[in-house]
């Protein structure tokens, strides 16, 4: 009995970061609200003075393409303060960043995701979360689904490779268009 309670308790706490298995791939039900890339990383939403002596040493100077001095801002937690998606290093000019995560009241890292795309989806529970389109090619890519827990973002589930060959890309990244505003949000968005 005590088994089957922890199991339904589990399910239910965890049904917002559920995603439904479609052979070896997934859907992601959580709905997104913003879609950003590097180039929606801006140097006037950097907060140099607060992020720089967390930034600067994460910085690996052998890479192709290193930024560090620019970040999309966003509300993940909604506390009505920004927390900065800042590009560490990137592939080249803005594919596949490491993105650092950081909070500046206090200053701290909550994580790093690596990919082309990242997708905020609406918060359920504290914090919003993220999923992060990694590209292999032109119609290749990986897709890995991040959430919130124990004070960093880390990992949730597998990561899978989709494909335009396949068609089999989430449809509910589809649903929301490229947005470098985060204040510019579908009009029936909560967050």
């Amino acid at each position: 009995m005590k088994y089957i309670l922890s199991v339904l308790v589990f399910c239910l706490t965890c049904w917002p970061f559920c995603v439904k298995a479609q052979g070896n791939r997934s859907e992601i039900k959580a709905r997104p609200l913003v879609q950003f890339d590097f180039e929606c990383a801006t140097k006037s939403s950097y907060p140099g003075k607060k992020l720089n002596r967390l930034v600067r040493p994460l910085i690996k100077k052998e890479t192709t393409f290193v930024s560090g001095d620019r970040a999309f801002a966003f509300d993940l937690n909604g506390d009505k303060v920004n927390e900065y998606f800042v590009p560490l290093e990137c592939a080249g000019m803005g594919f596949n960043c490491q993105w650092g995560i950081f909070t500046v009241s206090p200053a701290r890292l909550i994580g790093s995701v690596w990919g082309e795309y990242v997708y905020v989806h609406e918060r359920v529970g504290r914090w919003s979360q993220l999923t992060v389109d990694r590209q292999w090619t032109v119609s290749d890519s990986e897709i890995s689904t991040y959430r919130y827990s124990n004070g960093r973002y880390r990992q949730f589930g597998k990561p899978y490779d989709v494909s335009a060959y396949r068609k089999d890309f989430p449809k509910s990244l589809l649903t929301v268009s490229p947005t470098c505003d985060p204040g510019e949000r579908p009009r029936n968005a909560r967050q």
